[in-house]
C-alpha cells in the first residue's frame, strides 16, 4: 500500500503534479495554483507579468473564470486548470490564453514540459490564390479541415506542395470552412500577422 497522496481518490480533482516539471506539488499553495514553488520562481508566475491583453485573454479563457484586472489571479486559476487535466482538449487554447496575460515565460514553460504544439494552419496570399498549409493538426482535425475546404468555391489540392489553393475571391468562405473545422487555440497565421481561434 502507498503513502503517497497523489494516488488517493480524493486528489482526483487537485493538481497534484507540477505542469511545467511533473514533480509531485507537497504544499497547498502549488496544490492551488498547479505549479512548484521553484518553477514559478523561475517562469515567473509569482510576478505581476508583462501586461495584460484582457481582449484576446477573455475568449480563450473558456471555462475558466476571469479576475477581471487581475492577470495573476487569473493565471494561477489557468495554470492550476492545465495541471489538473494536462492533456484536454483545451490546453492549447489556456496557454494562449497565458500568453496574452503577459505570462508567456509560464506557458512556454508548460508546452515544454507537456510538448503541447499549438496547431497552426498557415494562410499566406500567393499570386490570386490564398495557399491553405497546416502543422501539428489531429488526425480528426486534419479530416475535419480537409472536409470544411472542400466546400470553398474554387478550391482545389496541389499534391506536390501538400496544400490547398483556394481563391482570393473564396476569402469569405475559407475564413468559415476554418472556423467551422479548427478547435479553439488554433493559430491561423496571415499575412497580416497570427490570429489565435477563441472558443
Amino acid at each position: 500500500m502507498t503513502t503517497d497522496y497523489t494516488d488517493a481518490p480524493a486528489t482526483d480533482l487537485l493538481a497534484t503534479t507540477c505542469c511545467a516539471c511533473g514533480r509531485p506539488l507537497l504544499d497547498s499553495v502549488s496544490v492551488e495554483c498547479g505549479m512548484g514553488p521553484t518553477c514559478r520562481r523561475k517562469a515567473g508566475l509569482d510576478g505581476a507579468g508583462t501586461g495584460a491583453d484582457w481582449t484576446r485573454a477573455l475568449p480563450l479563457l473558456g471555462a475558466v473564470a476571469a479576475v477581471e484586472g487581475d492577470a495573476r489571479r487569473t493565471a494561477n486559476r489557468v495554470v492550476h486548470r492545465i495541471a489538473a487535466a494536462q492533456h484536454a482538449a483545451e490546453v492549447p487554447a489556456l496557454l494562449s490564453a497565458l500568453d496574452a496575460l503577459g505570462f508567456a515565460t509560464v506557458a512556454k514553460a508548460i508546452r515544454d514540459h507537456l510538448d503541447v504544439r499549438a496547431p497552426r494552419v498557415s494562410v499566406l496570399p500567393e499570386g490570386a490564390a490564398f495557399v491553405v498549409e497546416c502543422a501539428d493538426l489531429s488526425r480528426e482535425v486534419f479530416d475535419a479541415l480537409v472536409t470544411a475546404l472542400r466546400g470553398v468555391p474554387g478550391r482545389r489540392y496541389d499534391s506536390t506542395r501538400k496544400a490547398s489553393l483556394v481563391p482570393q475571391s473564396s476569402k469569405r468562405a475559407l475564413w468559415c470552412a476554418l472556423q467551422s473545422a479548427l478547435p479553439a487555440g488554433t493559430a491561423i497565421i496571415s499575412a497580416r500577422g497570427t490570429t489565435v481561434l477563441a472558443a
